[in-house]
């Protein structure tokens, strides 16, 4: 997902708020996110635990396509939608290797960290914070 800002003197009349790229994996590539207040929970109750060892991977699991938090970040940002892109345009405007690790699909799941540590998310997940949270503009 990337985002870009449109000059006024560019656009001329047509001017509007970020356009936002979506590129041609985005129905299927999904990415892990979690609220920053889950992961604060997690951190405490690792601190607490005198058990806790290892690794943890966390996440919310809401898995949230490309395309989902786009869309959803353009609303929040004002703009009337996402405008389709390529994944050639995302490699040429971020790089290859950056705009492959975009285009990845990233879900992971917290299983341990709910076993273990009796961790379970709360807040609400990154889609749903962009358009009701406090990232709308």
């Amino acid at each position: 997902m990337t985002a870009h800002l449109a000059s006024r003197e560019a656009a001329g009349d047509d001017f509007q708020q970020p356009v936002v790229d979506l590129f041609d994996r985005r129905a299927v590539a999904s990415w892990s996110t979690v609220h920053a207040a889950d992961l604060a929970d997690f951190f405490r109750r690792v601190l607490e635990n005198d058990s806790a060892r290892g690794y943890y991977v966390i996440d919310d699991g809401s898995r949230p396509t490309v395309a989902q938090l786009t869309e959803a970040a353009a609303v929040a940002a004002g703009a009337p939608g996402a405008v389709p892109g390529s994944d050639d345009e995302a490699r040429s405007r971020l790089g290859d290797a950056f705009a492959e690790v975009l285009l990845l699909d990233q879900g992971a799941d917290a299983a341990k960290a709910r076993i273990e540590l009796g961790w379970r998310p709360s807040h609400p997940g990154l889609v749903d914070e962009f358009r009701n949270g406090s990232y709308r503009s």
